[in-house]
């Protein structure tokens, strides 16, 4: 009986295996189903039209999640390209995106990255937003950044009386609630500033030799020429010595 169930157990995880990407179960989608992920691709622009940031974020990076974790389906390559370029043409606000757009960006960009059937019209969009998005991380990046400072619990300005963290509500005199908003605003701002030059950081470091290998990958395949290889080095901000990487690799 024991050795019946180890080898259900075996044949259950052998067939199992093709479906397994990223750490994530995946079982693909129906055409419905892909379908509907490019409309609400199309449908989260309307929210950043209107104005209401914050929630195109956050939408933009459950989508983003839902193309990864479904990175089985090849239809679903474009649509992938399509919300990345989106989100490198926005100019973001801190405050608003947090670090939304690029828990966002970085799934897509290892989406492309890994999706070994694209067409050659394809690795050349995908090149072309993988330099865009490096060079977008990279110019966002504060070198040699000092964290904020930030507390736990905003103090109230000097001579009201009341406790750290106390309700803004709780201050009678209008200008002095003002200034404890004002210093509870900048906290969380110092805070969300340190939280993001952590990721952009992570995020140079972990992406920057998948992108180069993609790209040297890419000029061997015969899918992008010189000239747009030199246009897509540029964008990605590359050092000299990583530019000497990739045309030693392309040789």
């Amino acid at each position: 009986m024991k050795m019946f169930f180890r080898a259900t157990i075996l044949i259950t995880a052998i067939l199992l295996l093709p479906f397994i990407r990223h750490g994530n179960a995946c079982f693909g989608m129906d055409q419905e189903s892909i379908t509907k992920l490019g409309q609400e691709v199309l449908q989260v622009e309307d929210l950043w039209k209107t104005g209401n940031t914050r929630e195109y974020y956050s939408k933009a990076k459950k989508i983003a999640r839902d193309i990864k974790v479904n990175a089985s389906k090849s239809d679903i390559d474009k649509i992938a390209a399509k919300l990345f370029g989106n989100l490198l043409s926005k100019e973001v606000k801190v405050v608003e995106a947090e670090i939304d757009d690029l828990s966002a960006m970085n799934n897509l960009a290892s989406y492309l990255i890994s999706y070994a059937d694209a067409t050659s019209e394809d690795r050349r969009v995908n090149v072309r937003l993988l330099c865009k998005y490096l060079g977008k991380i990279r110019k966002e990046i504060v070198p040699n950044y000092k964290p904020k400072l930030v507390v736990a619990n905003v103090p109230p300005p000097p001579g009201v009386p009341g406790m750290a963290g106390m309700s803004p509500e709780a201050i009678k005199d209008p200008v002095a609630r003002a200034k404890y908003e004002a210093a509870i605003r900048e906290n969380q701002e110092n805070n969300l500033m340190n939280s993001r030059q952590v990721e952009l950081n992570n995020i140079d470091n972990e992406m920057s030799k998948p992108i180069m290998a993609y790209i040297i990958e890419t000029f061997h395949a015969g899918d992008i020429s010189s000239n747009f290889f030199t246009e897509c080095i540029n964008d990605a901000g590359f050092s000299a010595e990583e530019k000497g990487e990739i045309k030693k690799g392309i040789e």
